[in-house]
């Protein structure tokens, strides 16, 4: 199965309808949260992403994390929780709050 492509100025009109939205409200967070739904995916998986609520002009350097191999039995360390690593990782590229 292939990726459906969805039409760039879909995403782009979807954008500045949210930060029109957005303008609206004095006190306003803002929410990055995407979904890539089976049907859309390569492997027919859903991909959930959801990042922090932020202050509307909170800024977020973006970070690359490039793929990596990790060591048999290697454990991350969530806010809450430790869980165990994955022999490999993809690379990403993501944003975090200063």
């Amino acid at each position: 199965m292939f990726a459906r492509r969805v039409p760039a100025r879909r995403i782009v009109v979807s954008a500045g309808v949210f930060a029109l939205l957005l303008s609206l409200s004095e006190s306003s967070s803002a929410c990055d949260t995407w979904v890539a739904l089976g049907d859309v995916t390569k492997c027919g998986y859903t991909i959930f992403a959801k990042n922090s609520d932020r202050p509307r002009f909170d800024c977020q350097p973006l970070v690359l994390h490039p793929r990596q191999k990790w060591p048999g039995g290697s454990k991350i360390d969530l806010a809450r929780i430790t869980i165990r690593q994955v022999e490999e990782t993809y690379a990403t590229l993501g944003s975090s709050p200063y």
